[in-house]
């Protein structure tokens, strides 16, 4: 049996970071399922979190960024051929990595047992000599571009309840 959550507890600390949109939804939630989400409002350090965003620059009403927010221009892999094309989209990801605009967020929700592996499939070891996983190299990647153009990349790790604790522990290690 679920525990009964105080909505009303959540929302105060919710307003007090500008996130009360989480529990927009609420009253379509089943008791577990509001138990759970209110597990995970709990579990964050809103101070924290605050602090992160505002040290970026990130005084902008979400609002307002959001509405301005465009997707970048496709670009095709046959344009991407054309030494001009790569180098201007080179040029431009090396000033958004430099200007601290870039972040990288891995999804990493499932498991590899179609592989035959009984773990999270960023734990798979892909690399055919190192053996290193998914997640070692895909990192890897990220901290070198984060070094080769005097930046700094975030990285995020989106998990599942089935994957979560194996990949921290994984991470963590």
């Amino acid at each position: 049996m679920p525990e009964i959550v105080d909505r009303r507890a959540l929302e105060i600390v919710l307003a007090e970071f500008g996130q009360q949109h989480l529990t927009r939804y609420w009253e379509e939630l089943s008791d577990l399922e509001q138990a759970s989400l209110a597990h995970q409002i709990e579990l964050i350090d809103w101070p924290s979190l605050s602090r992160l965003v505002n040290d970026r620059g990130c005084e902008d009403d979400l609002e307002e960024l959001t509405a301005r927010a465009q997707p970048p221009r496709a670009i095709t892999s046959v344009e991407f051929r054309e030494p001009k094309v790569f180098a201007e989209a080179w040029d431009r990801g090396a000033a958004a990595i430099s200007a601290r605009k870039v972040a990288f967020v891995l999804t990493a929700g499932g498991q590899g047992t179609r592989l035959g592996f009984d773990h999270p499939k960023g734990m798979y070891p892909i690399g055919p000599v190192s053996k290193r996983s998914l997640f070692q190299i895909l990192i890897e990647h990220a901290r070198a571009r984060s070094l080769q153009f005097a930046g700094c990349i975030p990285i995020y790790v989106m998990t599942s309840p089935q994957t979560d604790e194996a990949t921290r522990a994984f991470l963590g290690e």
